[in-house]
C-alpha cells in the first residue's frame, strides 16, 4: 500500500507496527521516520518511534526524535516525558531534569514527571 501512495501516513504507521511485530525493528524505525516526514508532530508515532529506538539501544536517536517533535510542537507532554526518560538513560541527568521540569511547567500535576 505504501508503494502505491507513499504519502499515506496511516499506511506507513501500520506497516511500521507490523514490522515491529515481525521482529524487524530497523525497518520499522525507517518507516516510522518516513511517516513523521508527513506528520512531524503525530504524537503517537513519535512515541512509538522513540520507544522502539530506546528498546533497540539507539537512545541518542530517541533524544533527537523527541527534540525534533518538541521544536515543532512544545505542547506534546508525553514527548517531554519520553525526552526526560531518554536523557536519563543516556546518563544526562541535568538535561533529564530540565525536560521533566518543562513538562511540569505545562502540567504541574503530572505524577510520573514528579516521580522521575
Amino acid at each position: 500500500m505504501c508503494e502505491l501512495d507513499p504519502r499515506r501516513f496511516e499506511a506507513r504507521r501500520r506497516l511500521a507496527f507490523l514490522q515491529v511485530q515481525l521482529g524487524q525493528p530497523v525497518q520499522a524505525a525507517r518507516v516510522y521516520a518516513r511517516a513523521l516526514e508527513l506528520r512531524p508532530t503525530a504524537k503517537d508515532v513519535v512515541l512509538e518511534l522513540v520507544t522502539l529506538l530506546r528498546a533497540t539501544g539507539n537512545v541518542p536517536a530517541a533524544v533527537e526524535q523527541c527534540r525534533r517533535a518538541l521544536t515543532l510542537d512544545p505542547t506534546l507532554d508525553d514527548v517531554w516525558l519520553e525526552l526526560g526518560n531518554a536523557l536519563y538513560a543516556c546518563g544526562r541527568l541535568d538535561d533529564a531534569i530540565t525536560a521533566y521540569r518543562k513538562l511540569l511547567e505545562r502540567s504541574p500535576k503530572h505524577a510520573v514527571a514528579h516521580a522521575n
